[in-house]
């Protein structure tokens, strides 16, 4: 028990899952086995007893009709010449009784025999098998009613005199023995409901206790959930407050862990185990935010499109680049145009232009150094800051570069080209000196036909 109590959260409301569980599955179980045999009940009070009842209420009013006949008869025979009966309509009358006794006799032997043969009557076979036999016995005794009845009226035909005692007898035998099947009838009806009844009252009665049982415990397993979790919810929100406290003083928060915690220890303690692993390690993480903020700075001076460095980075590295030449290093300036960009976008669409400037860069990219930096500083303007370059160096890193991009073929894309002009670092330059010359340079190259490089 104790072991159980200091097991983990899902094996303590498992195991009361388990137990609330199998409640439900015995009050299920037994709920269908009742209704089963509630229903087998039902079945057989529908499809036996109460057509049976019908029938027998069918012969006892036909046996009623047979008694007015007979009275009929008797008058016809005492006083005949104050009666319009005819003995012949007498006589068809019978036939026509006779005939609907037998078929409701039938009827109620074949309901009966049925029953038995299907299975439908599972309960009080004895008396339905007694209810069939003093069905037989009336059947018997109704026939012999019947003989003797025809007698008397063929004697009245021929004028002979009737046995009025012996007909009265049987008559009487045939009420008796109708009484008889009545008496089982109702016993066997009265004893079948009274079943019916008991068995229902018990069946509530042993549902309500599983399910006060199951009530009981599901109400238990949900407290003791709600205070349990309530208790380490509150555990969790403390060492979340005490986290937020040391960010917001810009401090880092060292939490006491253990990191030898058991493996059977409950969930939610191996939540707050990882939760404080998770706040420790990012506390010491807030030192690290400011060069984050760094890279997230650089990444927002690229050029979305190309993937160059943007203007606003440009600015930034010029003045860094031409600050170090002014202290001995060596600093080159490329200056790049597209040739009659305008008329690609013109011609071809925007989509189409963006391509070629894309293209453009990757080419770029390609063919210059790790140390070198592309900078998009206008639609089609591109400049590259060659370091630790002069001259000479500069001028045949262009034309490698325009070289390259004259004899780039895409079929996805129109041939373009690139005009270039560049300068390399003096003595004393200022950012706008530097840039003027080699957009200097850059109107040359265009002016004496594009697609050519030109120094300054």
């Amino acid at each position: 028990m104790l072991r159980w109590v200091n097991s983990s959260i899902s094996r303590k409301i498992g195991g009361l899952s388990i137990i609330l569980l199998s409640f439900l599955i015995i009050m299920i179980i037994y709920s269908m086995i009742g209704l089963q045999q509630i229903r087998s009940e039902m079945i057989e009070l529908a499809e036996v007893d109460t057509p049976l009842t019908e029938v027998v209420s069918e012969i006892e009013l036909l046996q009623l009709r047979q008694h007015i006949l007979i009275e009929l008869f008797r008058q016809t025979n005492h006083k005949p010449s104050n009666n319009n009966i005819n003995p012949a309509d007498i006589h068809q009358q019978l036939e026509s009784y006779n005939q609907h006794l037998s078929e409701q006799m039938y009827k109620a032997s074949a309901i009966i025999e049925s029953g038995i043969e299907k299975g439908r009557i599972r309960f009080k076979q004895e008396q339905h098998q007694l209810l069939l036999t003093s069905m037989n016995k009336l059947h018997q005794v109704r026939l012999a009613f019947e003989k003797s009845f025809m007698a008397s009226i063929q004697a009245m035909l021929t004028g002979e005199s009737i046995n009025w005692e012996h007909l009265e007898q049987q008559d009487q035998q045939l009420d008796d023995e109708l009484g008889k099947l009545l008496n089982h009838l109702n016993a066997l009806t009265v004893s079948t409901a009274i079943y019916t009844e008991k068995h229902e009252s018990n069946f509530m009665i042993m549902t309500s206790i599983l399910g006060v049982c199951a009530f009981v415990i599901g109400l238990y397993l949900t407290q003791y959930t709600i205070q349990y979790f309530r208790q380490r919810i509150t555990q969790t929100r403390d060492t979340i407050h005490l986290f937020r406290n040391a960010i917001e003083h810009r401090e880092v928060v060292d939490f006491e862990v253990d990191n030898n915690i058991a493996d059977e220890q409950d969930e939610l303690s191996q939540f707050e185990h990882e939760l404080k692993l998770l706040l420790k390690q990012f506390s010491h993480e807030i030192i690290s935010r400011d060069e984050i903020e760094k890279q997230l700075i650089e990444l927002a001076t690229l050029d979305k499109l190309t993937g160059a460095y943007n203007r606003h980075k440009w600015d930034e590295q010029l003045k860094m680049q031409l600050n170090l030449a002014s202290r001995g290093a060596k600093l080159s300036l490329l200056l790049i145009d597209a040739d009659h960009f305008k008329k690609v976008n013109d011609q071809y669409g925007h989509e189409v232009g963006d391509a070629v400037l894309i293209k453009l860069v990757e080419l770029l990219k390609n063919r210059l150094r790790e140390t070198d930096t592309i900078f998009r500083i206008g639609g089609e303007e591109f400049a590259v800051l060659v370091k630790q370059t002069e001259h000479e160096q500069a001028l045949e890193i262009a034309k490698l570069l325009q070289t390259k991009i004259d004899t780039y073929r895409d079929a996805s894309l129109p041939h373009f080209t690139v005009s270039i002009g560049i300068t390399s670092y003096q003595a004393g330059d200022t950012t706008t000196d530097f840039f003027n010359r080699a957009d200097n340079a850059l109107y040359l190259a265009k002016a004496n036909g594009r697609n050519r490089v030109e120094v300054i």
